[in-house]
Formats: C-alpha cells, sequence, structure tokens
C-alpha cells in the first residue's frame, strides 16, 4: 500500500518540506521509503493496538479504523507533521479475516480463500499539521481478489516461511505468496 500513500503524500502535501511524517501501526517499510516521499520518515508501530476483528462487522466504516490509528499517534507526537494511518481487513464467505492468532488458524484462512473470490478493503487516514492548523483526510478502498485452487502442501510450505505473520487474511499481496492470484 505504500506506492497509493507515496502518491497521497506527494500530491496534496508537497509544500510542507519540514514536515516530519509518522505512521501509526507500520511494520516494515522499503529502506528507500523516505527518499520516495521527501520526508523525514517515523515508524510507530508500539503506540497502536490493532482492531480485533471481534468488534468488526461488515457495516463497518474502515476510515474510521485507521483515522483512529493515526489519531493515537499524532496525539503523542508535536509539531508540523503528517501522521498515516491505516488498516486491511479481508471478507471472504461472510468471514473477517483478521491477522491469524496461529499457523492453523493461517492455514484455516488461506484454505477458505483458495480457489475463490474475496474482498481486501484498506482504510486510510492522512493528518495534517502545518503552523498550528491540523487537516485530516479519509479514504478506503475495496480489491476484489481471487486465488487460485492452492494445495495442502503448498500452503503448509508458505506457512514455513512465515510471511503470513501479522498480515490480515493471512497473506500480503506484495509477497511472493501473490503468484496464486488469479485475478484481481
Amino acid at each position: 500500500m505504500y506506492l497509493s500513500v507515496c502518491g497521497f503524500v506527494q500530491t496534496r502535501f508537497r509544500p510542507v518540506p519540514s514536515a516530519k511524517m509518522q505512521c501509526a501501526g507500520c511494520r516494515r517499510m522499503p529502506s528507500d521509503f523516505n527518499f520516495i516521499i521527501w520526508f523525514e520518515f517515523h515508524c510507530y508501530d508500539d503506540y497502536v493496538d490493532d482492531i480485533e476483528e471481534e468488534r468488526l462487522d461488515y457495516t463497518m466504516n474502515f476510515d474510521d479504523v485507521s483515522e483512529q490509528k493515526a489519531k493515537e499517534v499524532f496525539d503523542k507526537t508535536t509539531g508540523d507533521r503528517i501522521v498515516i494511518g491505516s488498516d486491511c481487513m479481508v471478507f471472504a464467505k461472510n468471514r473477517i479475516l483478521g491477522k491469524p492468532k496461529n499457523d492453523k488458524d493461517a492455514f484455516d484462512m488461506i484454505k477458505l480463500i483458495s480457489g475463490s473470490w474475496h474482498k481486501v478493503v484498506t482504510g486510510l487516514c492522512v493528518i495534517v499539521e502545518k503552523n498550528g492548523i491540523q487537516k485530516i483526510y479519509n479514504t478506503h478502498d475495496v480489491t476484489k481478489v481471487k486465488f487460485k485452487k492452492i494445495s495442502d502442501e503448498t500452503i503448509n510450505d508458505y506457512l514455513t516461511k512465515g510471511d503470513h505473520i501479522d498480515k490480515a487474511g493471512a497473506y500480503a499481496i506484495q509477497s511472493p505468496f501473490a503468484m496464486y492470484i488469479e485475478k484481481m
């Protein structure tokens, strides 16, 4: 998702070159991320508790979830700044697939989406403060994804690599597991 964030930030916030960028709930960003967006960039994972899937339903506004993450970091930082909060959730066969609790949970999630369509909802909130004036921008996107049929052996092999950890639906679109995507 970081490329979408970069485009969003570059087009809307380029006049704030002295701002520091904070990311709520991010865990790994590419090493060239600072260069891409032209800002000093900081990740704050420890401030944000992930939303428990038990608290979600299909009607929940994902803009609110990403805004909650962004505000939590925004309230703990000061000065001119840009804070980005985001959250992803996978919906498949009338189930919400959050982050797997263990390998069995991840296996069950991947088995559920194997050979079928599911939706990935990504919420994004950007909070900007410049000279004491605060603005909040919210958006979200829904991506429909269809996986090829995936064998149990392939799923188990994938799980040994650990790429499913901390990923909604037990996968990330930018990971090697994307080779099993049939259509988007």
